[in-house]
């Protein structure tokens, strides 16, 4: 993941990191102290190459990058006494309806992550504009996309 960092001087050419957007303002890079709980900056190509990894038991192009172990210990539900359903929270996964999801987003930024653990099918979606006209569009696209209540039913709640 040679395209990802928590902090702007991770990135040697800064130019390479999309700017967030308000509608047609762009802001300028921002943090703050929890930067853990968020602030990753990623390609999508790097986050992609993530996603394979944990779908395919910590392999990813014939190297064991994590253990199958580390794996399912990363997938397991965390706090599953407390949890609601099938909305379950793993390390930082979501169960929801037969999916395994990572959504999130802050001022400017929307970021989608998700696989179906039978199908073996994922999409990783990284937005620099979060408005919630932009939100519902691309809500809906994926709805037609995926032509599947499953994928539907994790849209419900977008942040």
């Amino acid at each position: 993941m040679n395209n990802t960092g928590w902090f702007l001087a991770d990135f040697p050419d800064q130019n390479v990191i999309a700017l967030p957007y308000d509608g047609q303002e762009a802001l300028e890079h921002y943090g703050y102290p929890t930067w853990t709980d968020g602030q990753l900056r990623s390609s999508v190509n790097d986050i992609e190459h993530f996603l394979a990894m944990v779908m395919n038991d910590g392999t990813w192009q014939g190297h064991q990058i994590l253990q199958p172990e580390t794996v399912t210990q990363m997938l397991e539900p965390q706090f599953p006494d407390i949890t609601k359903d099938d909305d379950e929270q793993a390390l930082f996964w979501v169960y929801k309806s037969g999916l395994i999801a990572h959504t999130g987003g802050d001022y400017g930024t929307l970021t989608m992550m998700f696989f179906n653990p039978e199908t073996q099918i994922g999409t990783v979606i990284l937005m620099n504009e979060a408005s919630e006209q932009l939100q519902e569009a691309i809500v809906n696209i994926l709805r037609q996309v995926a032509l599947n209540e499953q994928t539907a039913a994790l849209f419900t709640d977008v942040p």
